[in-house]
């Protein structure tokens, strides 16, 4: 979003069922609660926006039936000011890692992405990048930041080098193995796919490196500009994959993933010149369940 300092904030919500509950209605901006500002009507709720700065906000409601069952949405957006240089991170979409001692295993639930102590495994993030051509007219920068979860602390004495590659093919996470991109039954031990991709189908030129040494620690960043860049200029992408150089070497470190600590998943930062803004309308969601919120709240999640 550019240049919206008080965007127009909308609920739409349907009963599916059972009657709703509209005196449970929540809707929260960033930690402001702007419940008590809306006008709520039987199928959607309008409120006034607060003058927002310039960054990451999240948008998020939440309502109640009258048996009880709550629906829970939310919408994150970055909003951008002015002329110039801006700066868009942007979460990470699927991450995953590969093991080549169980190859027909998957580990798209894991908390962490796993680069061995000795032997293969290998990590591989994605991120969304549909709508960033629109935003940006000049890309100074692209960086791919992970976490340090855990180091093995036995890179040796100068350290040695992990690196990252452009990924050359769709993969899934709840399906990538070591040999498949997107095994159809992962819980087989079996490679059902074909062809195989073994460890990943990856540019054999890294597009960076990194140095990983004894008590490094927290955030690492990797400079992937050249392949945002070819992204948006229509080229397929497909993520990145990240192994060591040398890996029959030791060295054994652990990225936090999406399903880890909060704040620490991967990400990729973007710095450019802006251009025209994205619509940046979520769909609707179309789970027929018992209370629903739609747009311009995504993900609704009943429990």
């Amino acid at each position: 979003m550019i240049n919206q300092p008080a965007p127009g904030l909308e609920v739409a919500f349907f009963d599916a069922g059972s009657q709703l509950d509209l005196a449970s209605l929540e809707i929260v901006l960033d930690d402001l609660d702007l419940t008590a500002t809306c006008t709520v009507c039987s199928a959607r709720a309008t409120c006034p926006s607060p003058t927002l700065a310039e960054g990451p906000h999240l948008f998020s409601a939440s309502l109640r039936d009258t048996t009880g069952n709550l629906a829970t949405a939310s919408f994150a957006f970055d909003l951008l000011l002015g002329d110039g240089e801006h700066r868009l991170t942007l979460p990470v979409l699927a991450d995953t890692y590969l093991r080549d001692g169980s190859p027909n295993q998957n580990q798209g639930t894991e908390d962490l992405l796993r680069i061995r102590s000795s032997g293969k495994n290998r990590a591989l993030v994605r991120f969304d990048l549909g709508g960033v051509a629109e935003l940006v007219d000049t890309l100074e920068s692209a960086t791919l930041e992970l976490f340090i979860a855990n180091n093995g602390n036995n890179w040796g004495t100068n350290g040695r080098t992990v690196d990252v590659h452009a990924l050359g093919a769709e993969w899934s996470e709840p399906g990538a193995t070591w040999n498949c991109a997107a095994d159809a039954n992962p819980v087989n031990s079996q490679p059902d796919c074909s062809p195989l991709w073994n460890g990943g189908n990856f540019d054999t030129e890294p597009t960076d490196t990194i140095t990983i040494t004894n008590g490094l620690s927290g955030w690492v960043q990797l400079d992937v500009t050249a392949d945002v860049l070819g992204a948006l200029a229509g080229d397929p992408h497909h993520g990145w994959l990240l192994k060591k150089t040398f890996e029959n070497q030791n060295g054994l470190v652990e990225f936090s993933s999406k399903e880890g600590a909060p704040g620490q998943a991967p990400r990729l930062v973007l710095t450019f010149e802006g251009g025209e803004p994205p619509d940046t309308e979520p769909p609707a969601p179309v789970d027929p369940q018992a209370v629903q919120v739609s747009a311009p709240i995504e993900g609704a999640v009943v429990v």
